[in-house]
């Protein structure tokens, strides 16, 4: 089963999932297509005085989900 490319999900990310459903999309050789970029940082520990101990994010889901559909189709497009 091919991953979605484009999701909301609860979990957190698996960067080996996500590099192996890219290398593996369509039976294309890995790296075919161009490149992967990722971007790993750390949070500072703290802000404004106060210690900082996580990060949370949020969306509003059908919102995304419309902007994920024309992100896609744009994709397709070209």
């Amino acid at each position: 089963m091919m991953m979605p490319l484009l999701r909301i999900g609860h979990e957190p990310l698996e960067l080996e999932r996500i590099v192996g459903a890219l290398s593996d999309s369509a039976g294309a050789a890995a790296g075919a297509d161009g490149a992967l970029v990722t971007f790993l940082g750390l949070v500072r520990n703290h802000n404004v005085g106060r210690s900082v101990r996580y990060l949370e994010y949020e969306a509003y889901e059908p919102l995304a989900l419309k902007a994920f559909e024309r992100i896609a189709g744009e994709v397709g497009a070209r």
